[in-house]
């Protein structure tokens, strides 16, 4: 059990009133029985003041038949806050391009404000040795690349 922090300035914002560990999952309870997880709250995007969930986002693009894995991140944006970027694997040739992914996730009834504006496409993302995506390489690359 996780009693605090070595160092104080660590824990702030890490509990809350009652003592509870905030672990920075997001979800939602169905019918009062069990908790859906829908993401984390640290990869949330927010473009121009609205709040986009990229789990929800890859959720539905990881069922396009071109697709094979993807990882949507925020990437820093002068005009908007942050823009959204979806990093594809592609599963067919060619992949899908902008276009096709925005087409796919109107068809899919995803809100305008939710669709990336830019599509890369790489031959793998970076995993970690439990197979997790690690956004924040991926999201480090793409900035490197634009400077």
């Amino acid at each position: 059990m996780l009693v605090g922090y070595r160092h104080p300035e660590d824990e702030a914002g890490s509990f809350d009133a009652q003592g509870y560990f905030r672990t920075g999952d997001l979800g939602h309870w169905v019918d009062d029985e069990y908790l859906v997880v829908t993401g984390r709250a640290k990869d949330i995007i927010i473009r121009n003041g609205e709040n986009i969930s990229p789990k929800e986002i890859e959720d539905i693009l990881i069922t396009h038949p071109g697709i094979a894995d993807v990882a949507i991140v925020g990437l820093p944006d002068d005009r908007t806050g942050e823009r959204a970027c979806a990093v594809i694997v592609a599963a067919a040739d060619p992949p899908p391009g902008l276009p096709g992914v925005r087409a796919f996730l109107e068809g899919a009834g995803v809100a305008r404000f939710k669709i990336p504006e830019q599509v890369v496409i790489w031959d793998h993302l970076p995993k970690n040795d439990a197979g997790k995506i690690v956004k924040h390489r991926i999201k480090a690359a793409l900035m490197k690349a634009e400077q």
